[in-house]
């Protein structure tokens, strides 16, 4: 459509470069960090035969295998021959909270129901002098 710019359709052509701001406000979205009880720790096999670890989210499922990873020991950019998933960080209980007292987090239930065993736990937190009544 030569001589008509602004009612090209823009399916041949790409968009017009992206401003400043939006470049920053897209890298600000992209790199939040993954927060720990998210996170899973790998063990990975780098092609110069060194082992090194990394943290990914854990939406990643169990096969999460990244191209690359920097060498820690070589301090290059290596290829991810293999990964091996370590599991999620420990998480630090207060005192007196072993893991067999935490019941398993559930999804389901109505609204009533997960009420009722949140005011369970805050009352069974309360007795532990975990949080205050």
């Amino acid at each position: 459509m030569q001589g008509y710019r602004e009612l090209h359709c823009g399916a041949c052509c790409p968009p017009p470069p992206m401003s400043v701001s939006q470049l920053e406000a897209i890298g600000r979205i992209l790199s939040a960090p993954v927060k720990e009880r998210d996170a899973h720790w790998w063990r990975l096999t780098l092609m110069c035969g060194h082992r090194a670890e990394a943290r990914a989210h854990m939406s990643h499922g169990a096969r999460w295998h990244p191209p690359t990873h920097r060498c820690p020991d070589c301090e290059k950019t290596r290829g991810v021959v293999e990964s091996e998933c370590l599991g999620t960080p420990e998480v630090e209980l207060p005192d007196g909270v072993t893991s067999s007292t935490v019941p398993p987090r559930r999804r389901s239930g109505t609204r009533a129901e997960l009420q009722a065993e949140n005011a369970a736990l805050r009352a069974r937190l309360a007795e532990l002098g975990v949080l205050e009544a």
